[in-house]
């Protein structure tokens, strides 16, 4: 009888342990084997383009590479995912591009701009669209008033002086040119 009631007892302890009801502080633990690392947690982590992730924290973004460090520091108000080598970022309401760095390669001062297709980001400043390369140069002069960005075909189109026309990736209009500008490039 001595027996049962011991291994009675012995189970009830075994299972109260097990079902973590003893108070924290007398249950020894042992030590992980090792350390455990802290991330920061960040309200919102987007997809990977090119191995790199956008994250916000505290209304702000930066990236993290897959690994889970940060490489760009948190601090644009805005951001888009890299495409071609560059991402779009905005500080006080201008746009610009870094490099997988962080460096500024393309001056943040665009009203907005689109992450380069085919070597061209789209850009607007006051109030007038254009194209640039991916080194800020811009190819496609910013006189339009509207503009979309290059299909697959390589043509983009663009509006001008109320007037709706195709324009390539140098400039020249290839379609419905009869609505371009008398002096606007034509292509041959």
């Amino acid at each position: 009888m001595k027996n049962i009631l011991l291994y009675t007892l012995l189970l009830t302890a075994t299972l109260t342990y097990a079902q973590g009801l003893l108070p924290e502080e007398k249950v020894k633990k042992e030590p992980s084997a090792q350390p455990v690392q802290q991330t920061k947690k960040y309200a919102w982590k987007g997809e990977y383009y090119e191995g790199l992730a956008m994250v916000r924290l505290d209304k702000k973004y930066g990236f993290i590479d897959k690994t889970g460090k940060e490489v760009i520091p948190i601090k644009y108000d805005n951001a888009w995912g890299f495409s071609e080598g560059l991402a779009n970022v905005r500080l006080n309401n201008k746009w610009g591009f870094i490099d997988k760095t962080g460096k500024e390669v393309i001056p943040i001062k665009y009203d907005d701009a689109e992450s380069p297709s085919e070597g061209l980001a789209k850009v607007k400043l006051n109030d007038k669209y254009g194209f640039i390369d991916k080194t800020g140069k811009e190819v496609i002069p910013i006189k339009y008033d509207y503009a979309e960005g290059f299909s697959e075909e390589g043509l983009a189109q663009v509006k001008l002086n109320n007037k709706w026309f195709y324009i390539n990736q140098k400039g020249e209009c290839v379609k419905d040119c009869n609505n371009a500008p008398a002096d606007h490039p034509i292509a041959k």
